[in-house]
């Protein structure tokens, strides 16, 4: 089992509403943030990446597994987690049940944890 939840080390999750991550320069803004605040999980509200699945990108300094849930024909809505090295060993699931929600479950030896990701529209553009 992977020891990514531990009761003596905080587990730092935060959620950042970027607007778009479709400009590499975005992503590299983001990926920094991670390493500068050592986040394990970030939950990307309105990532607007085309597909689903995972992707491997890396910081300055660490390798990060992103799992998205987007449009497969446009740049438009979607939603992101991007976690750190441990976070994605202990990947057990993951289902983008469309571009708004993401689903992914985490199985260590203290604890299972479940990450839904989702964005709602605060208005329509």
């Amino acid at each position: 089992m992977i020891r990514f939840l531990n009761a003596k080390k905080p587990f730092k999750i935060a959620l950042w509403d970027v607007k778009t991550m479709s400009a590499l320069s975005k992503t590299d803004q983001v990926l920094r943030r991670c390493e500068k605040f050592g986040l394990n999980i970030v939950a990307i509200s309105q990532a607007r990446w085309k597909g689903r699945g995972k992707k491997k990108i890396s910081g300055d300094r660490t390798m990060f597994k992103v799992l998205c849930s987007g449009k497969t024909e446009s740049h438009f809505a979607g939603v992101a987690a991007i976690l750190g090295p441990k976070e994605t060993k202990a990947l057990c699931s993951l289902k983008p049940i469309n571009e708004r929600i993401l689903y992914a479950r985490f199985v260590s030896n203290h604890a299972e944890m479940s990450l839904i990701v989702c964005y709602a529209l605060t208005k329509l553009y």
